[in-house]
């Protein structure tokens, strides 16, 4: 069910939800933490979706150096956190049956 995308040498694993996401979140304040290599959007309070970035961040600093690929930029990321596990219901990837699998998140590639 997941995709693995790779582009340029290396493993990227994208979460993306369409922005029906940020219009149906109406209760919801969402955050945008934008860094250099991807862009986590979020209703969780600033300081977890800091910490959340911060530590993403960290994780993709350390496969840089297993897989090795120069100074070349990663292609555009968006990360969606949900605040809480029925927010995500509506967005579940659907399986074979065209039920919704059971999934803590996604993988999706979206061409701009």
């Amino acid at each position: 069910m997941f995709d693995r995308l790779k582009n340029r040498g290396l493993w990227f694993f994208a979460f993306t939800i369409w922005g029906s996401v940020l219009g149906a979140a109406t209760t919801e304040t969402w955050l945008r933490v934008k860094t250099p290599e991807f862009t986590v959007l979020t209703p969780l309070k600033q300081k977890e979706a800091v910490t959340w970035a911060s530590e993403f961040a960290q994780f993709i600093a350390a496969m840089r150096g297993f897989f090795v690929t120069g100074q070349r930029s990663l292609t555009p990321l968006t990360v969606v956190i949900f605040a809480r596990e029925r927010n995500f219901e509506n967005y579940r990837p659907l399986g074979a049956d065209g039920k919704p699998e059971d999934v803590a998140g996604f993988f999706a590639r979206h061409e701009a």
